[in-house]
């Protein structure tokens, strides 16, 4: 199920003078939030099926999308990170992250390294997964201290909601020109099979 714009999590309010518990409080709550409504996930779909690839530093490559405006931004990748022979299976880390521009942002700085330098990170998300022999695994990768994930509710939210349809629409074209290219492959060689 979709979430909708009714399901952003409300803000607490956060204050300067807010001591260290309370602090990591706001924050668990707002990463449970995130974790109840789907939206890691959801804004991962948005940058794989919607995005582009796109140079990222100088070694890396990542997929980066913006929504209209270039107000809001995603990136996100995945990549082999070990094998895990208990699984029998390579393990694949994902992460999506998104920023919020600031209003005063320059448009020629367009490229995806200044959606880090120039903006506020408010998603910050990585999974582990592994396609074993018995089947698909997939866990949160919290980091070593348990802190890594991040959410920060906002209106930026809106935006991964506003082209979930889009993004549907992708993953069923994807799907299907996949399946299309299967089956030109198989017909090939069937009918190759037949001239032998």
């Amino acid at each position: 199920m979709l979430a909708t714009t009714t399901q952003v999590p409300t803000r607490a309010h956060v204050t300067p003078d807010a001591d260290l518990a309370d602090l990591r409080a706001i924050k668990s709550a707002w990463v449970q939030a995130a974790r109840d409504l789907d939206y890691p996930n959801l804004a991962w779909k948005v940058v794989r099926n919607l995005g582009r690839r796109e140079k990222f530093g100088v070694l890396r490559e990542t997929y980066y999308w913006e929504a209209l405006g270039g107000k809001v931004r995603l990136l996100g990748d995945e990549n082999t990170v070990r094998y895990s022979p208990p699984h029998r299976a390579y393990v694949v880390r994902r992460y999506v992250a998104a920023y919020v521009m600031p209003q005063a942002f320059e448009t020629r700085y367009a490229k995806p390294e200044q959606a880090i330098m120039g903006g506020h990170q408010v998603l910050r998300w990585a999974w582990l997964m592994a396609e074993t022999p018995e089947g698909s695994l997939c866990e949160e990768d919290e980091g070593k201290k348990k802190d890594f994930l991040l959410f920060i509710p906002g209106q930026w939210a809106n935006e991964i909601l506003r082209v979930q349809a889009e993004t549907e629409a992708a993953i069923k074209a994807i799907a299907q020109e996949k399946a299309e290219a299967d089956r030109q492959q198989l017909l090939a060689e069937l009918l190759f099979g037949v001239e032998v």
